[in-house]
C-alpha cells in the first residue's frame, strides 16, 4: 500500500501543473518550481 506522503506529493504536482500555465513567471521562478517539485518526488520516493 502506498503512503500518504507520495499522494500528497502527485497532488501537489497535479496543482501546479494545472496552475502554473495560468501564471506569468519567468523562467527563473519556473525552474525554482520545477527543482523544488523533483526534491518533492525524490523524498516521496526515498521515504
Amino acid at each position: 500500500m502506498l503512503g500518504l506522503l507520495p499522494a500528497v506529493v502527485f497532488a501537489l504536482l497535479l496543482s501546479r501543473a494545472w496552475l502554473l500555465p495560468r501564471r506569468r513567471l519567468t523562467p527563473k521562478q519556473v525552474g525554482v518550481v520545477e527543482i523544488a517539485a523533483s526534491v518533492l518526488v525524490l523524498i516521496a520516493a526515498v521515504v
